[in-house]
């Protein structure tokens, strides 16, 4: 039987040109539109303690957080996830993900209680109290890192309601939101909102010099890149001559790295199959 989760860390998206662009670059951060409460944005926006009185103002339950999203659902198991997300895929090593990325990628922790969401909450007054204290810095960059990998269990996501979130087992590599202007949070958004700016915050984003995470070790271990990428796939078998002639061309970088040696792009050329055959093999 297959397992229920897989060793590798699975990245979908959706068209050829976006997969290409992973091969060449390397993962790219991107903006989501994540549910949070009102309460936690408020207390961002508006720090208890900081001023007199915190104004009356409508406060929405949204906020755009720069990640990189993967999850551990096994390829055979993945047609309703690629129906969602896209049939292109790159697939890496988990434990080589955790030992590269270190403790910038995790697992997404759901949520079905109203304990953790108001646990969130307390948490969001203790960052907003702690706001410009000196020494602090640790702490509210932790208290972000726990709201951002928060998830409910399930909801209402592409107009479906009860949608099970908790079925995408989703892993997580967020962008710290004060490394630059380019990557900070967007609090305090409606859906409407994000979907109007999200092209904007995503080309500022695209430009910065923290917008990529590539495969960082020394040229001298390229055989441990080749051991890291599990997975390529595309969604049909017509696809797959394009794909190869990319990798083999001796001119293209890959994962940010140039000079890659025919040996590697023939390995990466054999990490490649299409989601039509998975969908008919397994």
């Amino acid at each position: 039987m297959n397992p229920i989760n897989a060793s590798s860390l699975l990245h979908f998206t959706k068209t050829m040109d976006a997969l290409k662009g992973i091969l060449e670059k390397g993962f790219r951060f991107s903006y989501c539109c994540e549910d949070v409460s009102s309460t936690i944005n408020m207390n961002e926006l508006h720090p208890v303690g900081a001023n007199f009185f915190r104004p009356s103002l409508h406060i929405n339950k949204h906020i755009a957080i720069p990640m990189i999203c993967f999850c551990d659902i096994p390829l055979t198991r993945a047609k309703a996830h690629s129906d969602t997300y896209g049939k292109f895929i790159v697939g890496i090593d988990k434990n080589m993900a955790l030992t590269i990325f270190g403790d910038t990628i995790n697992p997404v922790m759901y949520s079905t209680s109203e304990v953790i969401g108001r646990a969130l909450n307390d948490l969001s007054v203790i960052k907003s109290k702690i706001n410009n204290v000196k020494g602090c810095y640790n702490y509210k960059r932790s208290l972000n890192q726990l709201i951002g990998n928060t998830k409910p269990f399930e909801g209402t996501f592409k107009g479906k309601e009860n949608y099970c979130y908790y079925d995408e087992r989703e892993w997580r590599m967020l962008l710290p939101y004060d490394f630059d202007e380019s990557t900070k949070w967007y609090w305090n958004l409606s859906k409407q909102e994000f979907d109007e700016k999200k092209n904007e915050i995503n080309k500022i984003l695209h430009h910065s010099e923290y917008a990529y995470r590539t495969f960082t070790v020394q040229k001298d271990d390229e055989f441990l890149l080749a051991k890291f990428i599990t997975h390529i796939v595309v969604d049909s078998e017509v696809n797959i001559p394009e794909l190869v002639n990319f990798i083999l061309n001796e001119e293209q970088p890959l994962f940010g790295y140039s000079n890659i040696s025919k040996q590697l792009r023939n390995l990466f050329v054999s990490r490649i199959t299409s989601f039509e055959r998975i969908e008919i093999d397994y």
